[in-house]
């Protein structure tokens, strides 16, 4: 079943926040997070699969998604990997890691959310403004009403999200939400977050 949500845990942004991201992924297990994702764009695949390996010591595999490396999916038999827009084509990827592998899609308009249709999920964003993408005023509930009408995927929502916009969200068409900041801000903050989300989406 699609997870309501999923906790990213950004490489560069614990690195930049002088922050362990393996920490943060495991304290957001704990807190609750369906789904933890370790996201590591500009990192090499060593090093990705070394932070992948630490997690993995901590938490079940079964709850850990990695983004692009669909060989580090398979290698540490990970639950999936989360496209990024421009990576591999979602059936490529469904090919390498096997048909149960749950398969993530990043998308920003109608164009990459029809080349998602294949996939377990769709990320839309961003939503709101956010520091990851600077100068992008977000697509608003508006936007996201508009994609998630069209979709043939669950979507998950990013950008600007906190717990107490969830109940918007998901009246907006969306099926859950995907967060990264308050996981990439330490342990405590990882797993207060993972709280405030699971309770959160509880409420629905």
């Amino acid at each position: 079943m699609t997870p309501r949500w999923i906790a990213i845990v950004d490489l560069a942004r614990c690195e930049a926040t002088g922050h362990d991201p393996v920490d943060a992924a495991d304290a957001a297990i704990r807190g609750g997070a369906p789904r933890v994702l370790v996201r590591g764009r500009d990192a090499t695949a060593r090093r990705l699969l070394t932070v992948v390996d630490a997690v993995c010591a901590r938490v079940p595999a079964s709850q850990v998604l990695v983004t692009d490396r669909a060989d580090v999916c398979v290698a540490r038999g990970l639950a999936g990997v989360q496209l990024p827009a421009a990576g591999l084509p979602v059936a490529v990827a469904r090919t390498v890691c096997g048909p149960a592998a749950e398969i993530g899609a990043s998308v920003h308009d109608r164009a990459e959310l029809d080349r998602a249709r294949r996939a377990s999920w769709a990320i839309v964003s961003p939503i709101w403004p956010t520091a990851s993408k600077p100068g992008h005023p977000g697509i608003g509930l508006d936007g996201l009403s508009t994609l998630a009408r069209a979709a043939s995927v669950p979507i998950l929502a990013l950008g600007g999200v906190t717990p107490d916009r969830v109940p918007a969200l998901v009246a907006a068409g969306a099926w859950g939400c995907a967060a990264l900041t308050p996981f990439c801000e330490g342990a405590a903050a990882s797993e207060r977050a993972a709280r405030s989300f699971a309770k959160a989406f509880e409420r629905l």
